[in-house]
């Protein structure tokens, strides 16, 4: 199966443009931010708790490029979502 080019800029539905990328160790901090966000009726059926910081870092240092693609969605021109 080919691999699809990243980055990759795609417009929704609703007209908003966002860049497709790849997780990078760099997202840490917005992966982290952006878990805590999420109301606990959005994660309670999860198995882990990802508004814990641990968790979003554990997901970006296990990460496996090989085996799982972690693909982000950033607001265009957005620097730190």
């Amino acid at each position: 199966m080919d691999r699809p080019e990243y980055p990759k800029t795609v417009t929704l539905k609703s007209k908003r443009t966002v860049v497709l990328r790849q997780l990078q160790s760099s997202d840490e901090e917005k992966l982290s931010r952006f878990f805590t966000g999420l109301p606990p009726e959005c994660t309670e059926f999860l198995k882990e708790d990802v508004r814990s910081r641990e968790v979003a870092r554990r997901f970006i240092n296990q990460r496996d490029p090989d085996r799982v693609w972690a693909i982000l969605a950033q607001r265009r021109g957005s620097r730190g979502g």
